[in-house]
């Protein structure tokens, strides 16, 4: 029975299954019911003869494809539009934070140095987060690949699709490295400080002197 494939809105059942917050196992066989109508549809006899009439089944047959078909491409299109914002997002967060690993920290500069030891501190605390949200994204394209219709996605997407999974890695990596010149840095600037602060102390006690002999 598919009579729901023109009497049904495609919006309001598209709405109705998001309600039900579904897995992509369960959105992917929805877009695989769709698809299979092409097969049910196929197997419809071309002709049919009914006393000295031959009715021809060609139109209909053609009809009820594009049917199923609009149904696969406005559900592969929604399911399409969140797996692009997780994309951008995961790939923004990425990008921003490279940015903010690789501040310059001089020897003066102290905040600057605590800014980028929190930053590789949330890297660490978050890796294994970010690196489950790759399953997902990688998953949903797999299956958009199969349903969604060519030339959809641009050229922009692509590319931050096919460059995600480096980009983290690079991430890590830099990190790593990051971490390691900076502790050794921290090092540095803590007895750098302790000294600065001490010539300070000794500078107050001799003008405090030579101000009470006066």
């Amino acid at each position: 029975n598919f009579q729901w494939l023109w009497r049904d809105i495609i919006a309001d059942r598209y709405k109705s299954f998001q309600q039900t917050q579904p897995t992509l196992d369960e959105f992917e066989a929805q877009l695989k019911m769709f698809a299979a109508f092409d097969d049910k549809f196929e197997a419809i006899e071309p002709s049919y003869s009914v006393s000295a009439l031959s009715l021809k089944s060609a139109t209909l047959v053609k009809c009820l494809k594009d049917l199923a078909g609009d149904w696969k491409v406005a559900y592969s299109k929604e399911l399409h539009v969140g797996a692009r914002a997780r994309l951008e997002n995961l790939s923004e967060s990425i990008k921003n934070t490279m940015k903010r690993m690789n501040r310059e920290v001089t020897e003066a500069d102290i905040d600057a140095l605590g800014y980028v030891m929190t930053t590789l501190q949330d890297v660490r605390k978050k890796q294994s987060e970010i690196e489950l949200e790759f399953g997902p994204i990688f998953h949903t394209y797999s299956i958009l690949d199969t349903y969604l219709p060519a030339n959809v996605m641009d050229k922009d997407e692509l590319d931050a699709r096919a460059m995600l999974k480096s980009n983290w890695d690079k991430l890590s990596q830099e990190c790593e490295k990051r971490q390691d010149v900076l502790s050794t840095k921290q090092a540095e600037y803590k007895k750098t400080l302790i000294e600065t602060v001490n010539t300070f102390k000794k500078d107050v006690k001799s003008f405090r002197e030579g101000y009470e002999k006066k």
